[in-house]
């Protein structure tokens, strides 16, 4: 038996653009599409801070696959950094 309290939910997964965000949610057929108010990236071209149009996060989240997530108008996307 699978000791349910070690599994990881699915995180929702980011593909940022060149205008917009978007955000593919575990059995949703519909991404969510959000435009880019502004991107802020590192001394190597990166991107590490993205900061939405509109709050496109639920309240029980608090992180996407490779994103820290805040905000409460919009939401602000936060790389966040490899542990390799």
């Amino acid at each position: 038996m699978v000791n349910v309290s070690r599994l990881r939910p699915v995180l929702p997964a980011v593909s940022v653009g060149s205008d917009s965000v978007v955000i593919r949610r575990s059995g949703q057929s519909q991404p969510v599409i959000a435009g880019i108010l502004g991107r802020f990236t590192n001394d190597k071209g990166e991107v590490t801070r993205v900061v939405l149009d509109r709050m496109v996060h639920r309240l029980s989240e608090n992180e996407f696959e490779g994103w820290r997530i805040s905000g409460a108008v919009v939401t602000e996307l936060h790389r966040q950094k490899s542990t390799q």
